[in-house]
């Protein structure tokens, strides 16, 4: 009675086993499916919060926000005291004296160390700019040689499963006597150079995918979505580029810091009571009052290299505009080219070439050409292919300039 009641229970769920399974495979496998997809602009949007230069840019920025509280403290410094005992050669009592000095900064150094830190964080704001945007070409430019890559392989497959076919062909027509062992020998060289190429395309696919990996910071995504990258249009080539902007941010921080060196080279006023015993011991008062005077030293050489490096990067702002853009105009320019390239290649050179194919094929099975012929043609068919996939991969690199440029937005 035992056995019965115990089979009675297994059996039913060991029918409903394999349902369940393919059920939560199904289920896991759909999951896993939306995981991995991932589209261009979910793709630099993850970038720009996980590759390195990103991440590194953003701390920095942190860094120097933590330092505005700082900047805006108060301008009384932390007093000077000061004791002491004289005893003279004439005198057998002992005079001692202390004092005590307030000292306080007169010459605006707060306000120039606020500015300093208020200008130094939009500074690192600027370049944190510049960062995102060069994450956002990157991650593009991989994007593309990804969707590239993966296509290659595609089209790979396509030739080896048409040479692994014709393999095939050629040794039973080898068994019947209408092929010659040229024929098959041929054939399965084909068949060799199609897995080669298969694997060359694969190390590339692998490499591609790397890059992206490393700046999503996950393995697992797959890229979706056209295998052209988005059209774009530029009004005109005079553009603010982020890394001007940049650099101009830079000079403003740099002349901040020269004026906050000039004034903390004026020393800060000390002032304060002296309380000492006099040689009769009697009690003495009196008010200190003190200050350096910046005769020589004035942080001249401090003041210098910053005012040299704002002057740099003011005129390194405008080099810079310059030539962005001009390479904003050509990066629009090649995009256009490469899209009017794609568009002659799947009308003319692609079917063209296609019909070849098939040209070469019918006439190989009427006995009027030869094999080499067939060879030749399907050669030339997936090279055509893939020369296409070389300007798609042009096309995704003009774009990726656009965006590292800031010139426009995914």
């Amino acid at each position: 009675m035992r056995c019965v009641t115990v089979l009675f229970v297994v059996a039913p769920f060991t029918r409903l086993a394999p349902v369940l399974l393919c059920l939560v495979l199904a289920f896991g496998g759909a999951a896993q499916a939306q995981s991995r997809s991932i589209t261009l602009a979910e793709a630099i949007v993850l970038a720009q919060n996980e590759a390195p230069a990103a991440v590194d840019a953003r701390l920095v920025r942190d860094v120097q926000a933590v330092q505005l509280p700082a900047a805006g403290l108060s301008s009384i410094l932390n007093p000077l005291v000061e004791f002491g005992v004289e005893r003279g050669a004439y005198y057998n009592d002992v005079v001692a004296y202390g004092q005590l000095l307030l000292r306080f900064e007169v010459s605006g150094q707060r306000s120039a160390r606020m500015a300093e830190a208020d200008l130094m964080l939009r500074s690192k704001e600027s370049r944190l700019l510049v960062s995102l945007a060069d994450t956002a070409g990157a991650t593009a430019e991989a994007f593309g040689a990804v969707a590239a890559a993966r296509a290659r392989v595609i089209e790979v497959d396509r030739g080896l499963s048409a040479a692994d076919e014709e393999e095939r062909i050629h040794r039973a027509r080898l068994k019947a006597g209408d092929a010659t062992l040229v024929d098959v020998a041929s054939a399965e060289a084909e068949v060799g150079r199609w897995r080669q190429l298969r694997r060359t395309s694969e190390v590339a696919l692998i490499s591609a995918k790397s890059r992206l990996a490393q700046l999503l910071g996950d393995a697992s995504r797959e890229p979706t979505g056209d295998l052209l990258p988005p059209s774009v249009s530029l009004a005109s080539g005079v553009i603010a580029p982020l890394v001007s902007a940049a650099l101009l941010a830079e000079s403003s921080a740099f002349a901040s810091s020269a004026d906050r060196v000039r004034n903390e080279a004026q020393s800060p006023l000390d002032v304060g009571p002296r309380v000492m015993r006099g040689d009769f011991g009697e009690l003495r008062v009196g008010l200190v009052v003190g200050a350096t005077l910046p005769l020589f030293r004035r942080s001249q050489g401090e003041v210098a290299r910053l005012d040299g490096e704002a002057l740099r990067a003011s005129k390194l702002a405008n080099v810079v505009a310059r030539a962005a853009s001009i390479r904003a105009v050509a990066s629009v320019n090649r995009l256009e080219v490469a899209r009017e390239t794609l568009a002659e290649l799947d009308a003319n050179a692609i079917p063209s070439a296609e019909r070849a194919v098939t040209s070469a094929q019918e006439a190989f099975r009427a006995g009027k050409a030869d094999f080499f012929r067939v060879l030749l043609a399907r050669r030339d068919l997936v090279g055509t292919r893939m020369r296409r996939l070389d300007v798609v991969e042009l096309a995704w690199a003009a774009y990726a300039d656009l965006l590292a440029l800031g010139a426009v937005t995914p």
